[in-house]
């Protein structure tokens, strides 16, 4: 199993995730070929000019342990998160960032949504995303 951890950051409205993969829980798992025992990734999507509301966006997997403010965290099996997350990642890759359309709580909501979590089409703020998540979902922890 995966663990999927989404989070709200410190001093600026901002959502991200990190997939850590876990051990193989099966002997089906253990014969594909999954990634596992490998150090967590982050993934998040922000626009290429800094605090621009509108322009070519990017998927930033910078460490943002340091600015966690919030988070919630899943266990997903890893056959369902490695497809996701690379699909999603790689759909956001050149994407246009806009505000409130196509940014950061978008990007994270649709890895939430793709790994068959429950979530609404529209999500506005990240913590209101996370908030949304612990409501409709079952979860291992929330901060």
């Amino acid at each position: 199993m995966a663990e999927l951890l989404f989070i709200t950051e410190t001093g600026m409205l901002h959502s991200a995730c990190r997939v850590t993969f876990g051990t193989f829980t099966s002997l089906e798992e253990s014969a594909s070929d999954l990634v596992y025992g490998v150090a967590p990734k982050w993934y998040g999507f922000k626009p290429c000019t800094n605090l621009a509301p509108i322009g070519k966006g990017k998927v930033d997997n910078s460490d943002r342990s340091s600015f966690i403010n919030h988070s919630i965290k899943f266990s997903i099996s890893d056959r369902v998160i490695k497809p996701v997350i690379d699909n999603v990642a790689s759909e956001f890759a050149n994407a246009t960032y806009v505000v409130g359309i196509t940014d950061c709580v978008t990007f994270t909501a649709e890895v939430a949504r793709r790994c068959g979590l429950g979530v609404p089409l529209l999500n506005f703020t990240p913590y209101g995303f996370l908030q949304i998540l612990a409501v409709h979902n079952s979860y291992v922890s929330k901060t």
